[in-house]
């Protein structure tokens, strides 16, 4: 006989759209634990301070951008948030960073200074102010770039029909 206040042993399976949006949230978690970046050692008296003015002058390509980390100083020829610049980094196929507000990481395709970058996915954090507008501009100009380059300065150029992205190389 069954004791009536005894649980049963009956397993329920979860249904496929709780499944499915757990498996959203731990992504979504993952992506909100990604190291944010560090600070600027800058100081400044405004929320975006002025970075020098890129060369018009590109002194070519990079052979491949697999493996470089950079950080953005302009964004369609606006200067960034100091304590929050956007970043990207490079691996074979993968481009990730930080907008200055949100994490995101895409594909992207990179081949003698033509680059094509993927849909990109990103994290959600509502972003005011200079640091929401900068990152709008930042994923315009990123989603849409067409070509790369450098300067004589060793600054990575990033440009297309929606802006163009100005990045000097990570820590500096």
């Amino acid at each position: 006989m069954s004791n009536p206040h005894r649980p049963s042993k009956a397993r329920v399976a979860a249904p496929r759209h709780v499944v499915a949006f757990a498996a959203l949230l731990v992504l979504v978690c993952a992506a909100c634990a990604a190291p944010a970046p560090s600070p600027s050692l800058e100081p400044s008296s405004s929320p975006a301070a002025p970075a020098p003015s890129p060369s018009l002058e590109r002194s070519g390509p990079p052979a491949t951008l697999a493996g470089s980390a950079w950080t953005a100083v302009l964004v369609d020829g606006q200067p960034v948030v100091v304590a929050s610049p956007p970043t990207a980094a490079f691996d074979a196929t993968t481009i990730r960073g930080s907008t200055g507000c949100n994490g995101y990481n895409g594909d992207y395709r990179y081949d003698a200074g033509m680059i094509a970058i993927g849909d990109t996915m990103s994290t959600l954090i509502g972003c005011d102010g200079a640091i929401g507008t900068t990152e709008q501009r930042f994923m315009a100009a990123l989603g849409a770039a067409t070509t790369v380059s450098m300067d004589p300065e060793g600054r990575l150029m990033l440009d297309g029909p929606n802006g163009s992205i100005v990045f000097v190389v990570a820590g500096r």
